[in-house]
């Protein structure tokens, strides 16, 4: 990573908004209305817009964020660590904690990275630093002087395929 770099959460979104939102959201729904019966006049109408399944298919794609997470980092990252799981705990806790990163819009720099266990190389101590520059601002360059070119891929044998936006 670089010194710009930054990592965000790994919380899943269903329709651009926390899967875990709509959880805590439908549990604090039921609370209410369990307490209170009027208080399903105004819950009404927001629990209506939910589908059939959609709270199954939230838990399964925080399920599916955590599982992710965690089996990449363990046949990776932490593959040879003794500590691996307690470590592999504490990263996806910390990624994917609603409660503590508050926004999907959070950000983790590469020391927080560090901090919570990920084995961080720093872009700026590396070669490679020159050379994901030099490409990347090819790519800028090229994209942001035209314009209206959207795609560009680059085969191992120097092939180069662009597209161009249609609306130029």
């Amino acid at each position: 990573m670089g010194k710009q770099s930054s990592l965000g959460p790994t919380d899943p979104q269903m329709g651009g908004h926390p899967a875990y939102a709509f959880k805590k959201q439908f549990e604090q729904a039921y609370r209410e209305v369990f307490a209170e019966p009027n208080a399903v006049l105004v819950w009404r109408p927001m629990l209506e817009k939910l589908g059939v399944s959609f709270l199954k298919e939230c838990d399964r794609a925080i399920h599916y964020a955590e599982d992710f997470v965690t089996k990449v980092l363990k046949e990776n990252m932490l593959k040879s660590n003794p500590n691996a799981d307690a470590k592999t705990e504490k990263i996806v806790k910390t990624l994917g904690g609603p409660e503590r990163n508050k926004n999907h819009g959070r950000r983790f720099h590469y020391t927080d990275c560090e901090n919570i266990g990920l084995i961080i190389g720093k872009l700026e101590c590396q070669k490679l630093q020159d050379l994901v520059l030099s490409v990347h601002h090819c790519y800028m360059h090229t994209m942001g002087t035209t314009g209206n070119v959207m795609k560009i891929i680059e085969n191992h044998k120097g092939n180069i395929f662009g597209k161009q936006s249609s609306s130029s």
